[in-house]
């Protein structure tokens, strides 16, 4: 299981939890939590893990979650766009 703790400076950063399917390549959800609401975030992590631990679940901080899809894209893409990739 994983574990989350707030390493950086900036405490204004929002948290995402994402859950994605890695065999299907599909975003399943994205929880978004204000500032410093990391006992929250961790609690739904941890539940997630232990609901299905065949799913990736990651916490994540961003200013938002037009950043976030900047910063970790692959979480956002979809299947189609990856397959075009993958078959050019």
């Amino acid at each position: 299981m994983g574990t989350y703790r707030f390493l950086g400076a900036n405490r204004e950063v929002n948290l995402f939890l994402l859950t994605y399917d890695r065999r299907r390549r599909k975003l399943l959800s994205v929880q978004e939590f204000a500032p410093g609401h990391y006992a929250e975030a961790n609690e739904r992590l941890f539940a997630g893990e232990l609901a299905d631990p065949t799913l990736e679940i990651v916490l994540l901080e961003a200013p938002s979650l037009d950043q976030l899809r900047m910063t970790h894209s692959r979480y956002f893409e979809d299947v189609r766009a990856w397959l075009t990739q993958a078959t050019a």
